[in-house]
């Protein structure tokens, strides 16, 4: 079985088609403002901070969190900080994922710094760099954080 928890944004429609997958897979999914949350009884979902509910989820409960939350254009700074992220490995199982989806300006300043950031915490960090950022644009890219190494081909696959 895997369990997923996310934070808001495209990680909602994650949550209720992941949980149209049947008793195998869990999911759930947490934001703030207004229409943050769907309301739809098919995905655990709720209106809370994400690092508030990531601090009152147990030790080793999920298998995989997305990051996928921003206030206007940019990943709100205190789901970036070392603290957050050091709380989301508490959540992941051994083996466990963090992804995490970025956007950030022409110069990648905040892609570089959160993957930094990342680094220090988990041992495995791989960045995928978006379309419109490798044309020097703003755009989104997609860091992936674990204890355990990465299969990039299977990324490089997609």
């Amino acid at each position: 079985m895997v369990t997923m928890k996310h934070t808001i944004g495209l990680a909602i429609i994650l949550s209720t088609l992941a949980a149209a997958c049947g008793p195998t897979f869990t999911s759930g999914a947490v934001g703030i403002g207004d229409g943050a949350v769907l309301d739809d009884d098919t995905a655990d979902t709720g209106v809370e901070d994400a690092q508030a509910a990531d601090s009152g989820r147990p030790d080793a409960s999920a298998d995989v969190i997305i990051g996928d939350a921003f206030g206007s254009r940019a990943v709100p700074w205190h789901l970036a900080t070392r603290e957050f992220l050091a709380d989301v490995q508490r959540v992941l199982r051994p083996g466990g994922l963090y992804v995490a989806n970025i956007i950030d300006g022409p110069a990648q300043r905040f892609l570089r710094a959160e993957a930094a950031t990342l680094a220090e915490v988990f041992d495995h960090v791989e960045v995928i760099v978006g379309p419109q950022a490798l044309r020097g644009l703003r755009g989104n890219s997609v860091i992936v954080a674990s204890d355990r190494p990465i299969d990039t081909a299977a990324i490089e696959a997609q």
